[in-house]
């Protein structure tokens, strides 16, 4: 009973303890999680060097740390902030009067872009949406006379740019009657004994001129989805100012926002990056004694720590260095084609090439398509655009299927459904550390599930091996009690029963011993 008690306060202070001892490691979680991974792939150029070094691990050990920091960190740093740097200065470029002759130039090229008298369709929508906006909880005017002279400089200039819309809503008898049953409500609008302006009646009555507006502007321009489109390539030149300034703010906003996150975070993780360093090092060095170290204080079964060290060496490579690798050639070789092409923003665009090309199903599509529709559009190089769109699907696409096979060699065991699934999902959950902690986790949980099956397994197999072995006992002592007793029929004898002649049989053995 007391080294019950004992177990048990022991089990609930380690614990405690261990609970605790995650509070002060978890700021340190990601950079020996990163580290463990660096270790994992740059595993070989270690033994390389140790090799070549005569066994003298720490100098092997510092040097592929080094190794590592100098073809990962720093490159990647200088990419990163030359990526964002051309970022600005392309959205800089997009001014109104850019957008403006870039949008005339695309109407002129797909006809069916065009919108019959335009300008007619924007004023009246201008002087719509002033009319909407009118503020309902002021007070109305008490001259009768002012009343309506506030109602006609309202009202005027919207019947004006009603009229303008006649011609274009006289092409079908369905467009011609939406046209006059517009035309009604807006005159009910400019009747002087009708609702104030600035009454709820009058706002309520705008709203059915709204609707009946959009009405005829759907039949007149073909529909819901052209009517979207032609209005997007017949924007005013509000619209331009609007979009640009918005353009501009918003990327510039968020390119610096990401950099003074990076600047932040790089900052407040000084001593998260000394302690990676050093634990590279140490991991470089001491690994395989840190790992029987663990093996030996970890209550798993010695077999199934292998398993999961196994597993995770796969998985690692598998999300790591094939992911990695797949997305560093993928970026290149669209990178090599922006800068044929002479595209702007050569490196933000291969940044982003490459970084989407980590996700799967997504891939490099999301960048080099919408390229090939920039220059066909926008810069109106066909041959140009055929040329990307062509050898971003036959290249750059292509190249995944031939790097990440001749990497795994058949190590992934995740579904491709399962790996999307948890890449997405680690993304959201921890940040860009999650495209490789997400596959690992679902890696690591399927595993466990089979070494959880085939404990079930064993289990089930011995119970019945057992039960098999106790059936067959009680069948041989069954036979042989039928065989020795003359009488067929009785029963076998308890174990009550046979208790005296045990006994006696163990007293005569005691005397022939003496």
């Amino acid at each position: 009973m007391s080294r019950l008690v004992s177990f048990i306060v022991l089990l609930v202070a380690i614990i405690i303890t261990a609970f605790f001892f995650y509070r002060v490691m978890a700021s340190f979680i990601l950079p020996l999680f990163l580290a463990v991974l660096a270790v994992v792939i740059f595993q070989p150029v270690y033994r390389w060097l140790l090799e070549r070094l005569d066994g003298r691990k720490k100098l092997a050990g510092g040097l592929t740390t080094a190794l590592v920091l100098g073809t990962v960190l720093i490159p990647m740093v200088g990419i990163t902030t030359m990526a964002m740097i051309q970022g600005i200065h392309v959205v800089a470029q997009l001014d109104a009067e850019t957008l403006r002759s870039k949008a005339a130039r695309l109407r002129n090229r797909l006809p069916m872009l065009q919108m019959p008298n335009a300008d007619a369709f924007h004023r009246f929508e201008n002087q719509l949406d002033a009319l909407l906006s009118i503020d309902t909880r002021l007070q109305p005017p008490t001259d009768p006379t002012h009343e309506l002279q506030q109602r006609r400089e309202w009202i005027e200039p919207l019947m004006t740019s009603l009229a303008e819309l006649q011609s274009a809503a006289a092409v079908t008898p369905e467009t011609t009657q939406l046209y006059d049953e517009l035309k009604s409500q807006v005159q009910e609008l400019a009747k002087a004994d009708g609702p104030s302006l600035n009454s709820l009646e009058f706002n309520a009555a705008v709203q059915i001129v709204a609707a009946k507006y959009r009405e005829l502007k759907v039949a007149i321009l073909g529909g819901p989805l052209l009517t979207s489109i032609k209005d997007l390539a017949n924007p005013t030149d509000e619209d331009l100012k609007q979009l640009s300034s918005q353009i501009f703010y918003s990327a510039r906003g968020w390119l610096f926002r990401l950099g003074g996150q990076t600047s932040m975070f790089l900052a407040r993780a000084i001593l998260g990056l000394v302690i990676m360093v050093i634990a590279m090092y140490f991991f470089f060095v001491d690994g395989p004694a840190m790992i029987q170290t663990f093996m030996r204080l970890s209550p798993l079964d010695d077999e199934y720590e292998r398993v999961l060290l196994r597993e995770f060496d796969s998985v690692n490579r598998a999300v790591v260095l094939a992911t990695l690798l797949s997305a560093l050639a993928q970026g290149l070789l669209s990178g090599i084609a922006y800068w044929f092409l002479g595209l702007p923003a050569v490196m933000l665009l291969t940044v982003l090439t490459g970084a989407l090309a980590m996700l799967p199903f997504v891939g490099t599509a999301v960048i080099w398509v919408p390229v090939s529709l920039w220059l066909y559009f926008y810069e109106e190089r066909t041959g140009a655009a055929i040329f990307l769109f062509l050898y971003g699907a036959l290249v750059v696409s292509m190249i995944d299927n031939l790097i990440k096979p001749w990497v795994l060699h058949g190590r992934s065991k995740l579904h491709p459904l399962l790996a999307l699934l948890s890449v997405l999902g680690g993304v959201k959950a921890l940040g860009p550390i999650g495209i490789v902690a997400g596959p690992m986790a679902a890696a690591f949980l399927q595993t466990l599930l089979n070494l959880l099956h085939r404990e079930i397994m064993a289990l089930d197999t011995t119970s019945g091996s057992l039960a098999v072995a106790l059936s067959s006992r009680g069948e041989a002592s069954f036979d042989a009690s039928s065989v020795t007793d003359d009488t067929s029929a009785s029963p076998p004898q308890s174990k009550e029963a046979n208790a005296p002649k045990q006994r006696r049989s163990k007293r005569r053995g005691k005397r022939r011993r003496k």
